[in-house]
């Protein structure tokens, strides 16, 4: 016969458990790393928040810059008068 739905979600609670315990040894002893740094939350989000910054800069960059094209369609590097 078949064990009760109890034994079965206390099973599943175990594995569960087990899981948990392999996947953080895994991180501690074996960690995923970004450019030889552990990858903790606050590495990551440091990245994150570095490139976030790098392309608002560059967005802000463009959207402000004074080059662009005339109306002939010629290149011209700096102030247009539109």
């Amino acid at each position: 016969g078949g064990g009760s739905t109890e034994d079965l979600r206390q099973s599943v609670m175990f594995l569960n458990a087990v899981d948990e315990l392999i996947e953080t040894r895994e991180q501690t002893a074996n960690p995923h790393k970004i450019f030889g740094i552990p990858a903790t939350k606050q590495v990551v989000q440091s990245y994150l928040g570095i490139i976030a910054s790098g392309l608002f800069f560059a967005a802000q960059t463009f959207v402000t810059s004074s080059s662009g094209y005339d109306v002939n369609g010629k290149y011209v590097a700096g102030e247009l008068d539109l």
